[in-house]
C-alpha cells in the first residue's frame, strides 16, 4: 500500500513539473541511476518527493557514462567525505 502511494506522490511531483512519467522505469534515485551505469549530468536539480527522496528523470541522466564504474564510485565516495 504504502509503495502505491510513493508512486502516486511521484507522478504528482512530476506532473506538476509538466513531466509525465513511469515510477521505477524512467524516474530513479542519483545511487539507482549509478547502479544502472548512468551518470546525472552536472548541474540537474533533482525533484524532492516525500518518503522516497530526491528523485531524477531519465532525460536528466547521460545515456552513456563518461566514467568507469570504479572512477563513479570512487569520485561519490570523495564527495561524501567532503560533506560529512
Amino acid at each position: 500500500e504504502r509503495q502505491l502511494k510513493n508512486e502516486v506522490a511521484v507522478g504528482k511531483a512530476f506532473k506538476k513539473l509538466g513531466m509525465n512519467v513511469t515510477p521505477r522505469e524512467d524516474v530513479f534515485t542519483y545511487n539507482q541511476w549509478l547502479s544502472k551505469g548512468k551518470r546525472v549530468v552536472k548541474g540537474e536539480k533533482g525533484t524532492y518527493v516525500k518518503g522516497v527522496g530526491t528523485l531524477f528523470h531519465s532525460g536528466q541522466v547521460s545515456p552513456e557514462p563518461t566514467q568507469s564504474k570504479a572512477e563513479m564510485r570512487a569520485e561519490t565516495e570523495q564527495l561524501l567525505q567532503g560533506v560529512a
